[in-house]
């Protein structure tokens, strides 16, 4: 893992076929893990 890289440990992040950017994917009907984003967004910021 580079520096400007996450780690997904929360296995929310997809690439869909880009080479740099990820994103988190919500369906309508799916609740919100709202724990595992703000891991995600934690990671991001250190």
């Amino acid at each position: 893992m580079n520096r400007m890289e996450l780690s997904n440990t929360q296995n929310l992040l997809e690439s869909r076929g880009r080479k740099r950017m990820l994103g988190v994917i919500l369906k309508k009907n799916e609740n919100i893990p709202e724990q595992k984003i703000i891991e995600i967004i934690h990671e991001a910021l250190l």
